[in-house]
Formats: structure tokens, sequence, C-alpha cells
């Protein structure tokens, strides 16, 4: 459930978004310049897309001092387990050969995407 202060920021994104013309909203540096005097939000870069994100501090702060850095990449132990899976649903003759090569397959596409 989002806090009081989200659901402000929200408002106040929304608002001040809404009453921009069409060609200003997406370049306008004044409601950067606005919004990043503002104590009580917090503006990053989205992860995908070239977009922004704002976020109540509160809450960012909080969800952030929940994560734990990872100690090692799990990546390659997940990887090592898929395909063991895939390997021993082939042998036995859950899948065909030709439906591991494409799963596995897929499985290094949708990596090399995530890099």
């Amino acid at each position: 459930m989002a806090s009081e202060g989200s659901r402000d920021t929200r408002r106040l994104s929304y608002s001040w978004v809404k009453t921009m013309p069409p060609s200003q909203k997406a370049t306008s540096p004044s409601m950067k310049d606005d919004l990043g005097k503002r104590k009580d939000i917090v503006i990053l870069p989205a992860v995908k897309d070239r977009t922004t994100v704002i976020l109540n501090r509160t809450d960012y702060v909080t969800k952030m001092d929940t994560y734990e850095p990872l100690k090692k990449d799990p990546t390659r132990q997940v990887e090592t387990k898929l395909v063991n899976i895939l390997n021993k649903w082939k042998e036995d003759n859950l899948i065909s050969g030709n439906q591991n090569t494409i799963l596995l397959t897929q499985w290094i596409s949708f990596r090399r995407s995530r890099i």
C-alpha cells in the first residue's frame, strides 16, 4: 500500500505534467529543477527505457535499507541448474533434443539482453 507521501508526490508530479504543453513534457528542465529542489523526493533514471522516476524519499530509503548486497553473483549457479534440468528432461523424454536446444538458446538470448 502506498504511503500518504507517495500519493502526494504522485499527485504533484501528475498535476505538474498535466498542465504542461505536450512539446515540453518530456524535456522540461524547469520541471526537473523545480522537483530537484524538493527534499522529500528522489529523482532517479529508470532501469529500463530512457525515463526518469520520481520516488518518495522516505519510501525509497526504507526499501533500500531492506536489501543486502549479494556476496557473489548467482547467475552461474542458476544457469547450471537450468541446464541440468533441461538435460534431465531430455533424458527422460519429457522434451526433445530440439526443444532442449531451443530453450537453451532462448536462455542465452535472455541473459545477453540483460547485460
